[in-house]
């Protein structure tokens, strides 16, 4: 038999429901997290409401799969506009695929237009004894790309456009087209309903790896 709520944690409870009402997120998610959470009464206390919170989120963020093939090089490309964090994604990216999954990975850049992309990206290769290459025009890719053959997964970082930037984004297409890649990945801007630092201990977990 479930225990049902103390008074002082319904309270907490309808707290966490209105704050999460008032950053408009769907009454939907809303009632299934604090169902949840009564459902979970016997488990939680003052100190572990936040993470079973947390829990019951990242239960909810549907995840996927990259199709890794061990016969060939899995060529993955961010896009998105500047300043989403393109880069620092595939940066941890990169880290669990070569740590955790234990992956052969290579980085290419082609956002040479970004003050301090390139070196960004080069620092963070260089900590994590990362392989990494830039190419400067699309010709360029496919030469880039056979260097790292011997790689299981290859992250693309493209430089931020607008949606609006018709001319720019076929640019774009023009490195990725030459790169053949298997994957395009958008990267967007999320509001987070209640931790900042949840989207990264999700990364950092693998969760948004699986």
């Amino acid at each position: 038999m479930k225990a049902a709520p103390s008074k002082q944690l319904e309270k907490e409870i309808d707290e966490i429901a209105d704050t999460l009402e008032q950053r408009e997120v769907s009454k939907t998610i809303i009632k299934s997290l604090t169902k949840h959470l009564r459902d979970s009464a016997s488990f939680i206390e003052g100190s572990n409401l936040e993470n079973y919170l947390l829990s019951s989120l990242a239960s909810m963020i549907p995840t996927t799969t990259f199709k890794v093939s061990k016969n060939k090089t899995t060529k993955i490309a961010l896009v998105g506009p500047t300043g989403v964090g393109k880069t620092t994604c595939i940066a941890k990216l990169a880290v669990i695929s070569k740590i955790i999954h234990k992956l052969k990975v290579g980085l290419i850049s082609i956002d040479t237009y970004r003050l301090g992309a390139i070196d960004q990206l080069r620092i963070f290769s260089e900590i994590s004894d990362i392989e990494m290459a830039v190419a400067y025009e699309a010709e360029e890719i496919p030469k880039l790309v056979k260097k790292f053959k011997g790689k299981d997964l290859i992250f693309i970082d493209t430089v931020g456009r607008s949606q609006k930037a018709k001319e720019n984004l076929e640019q774009i297409r023009k490195y990725l087209d030459a790169a053949q890649v298997d994957e395009t990945i958008l990267v967007a801007n999320a509001i987070l309903s209640v931790n900042p630092a949840f989207l990264a201990n999700l990364i950092y977990s693998g969760k948004l790896y699986k």
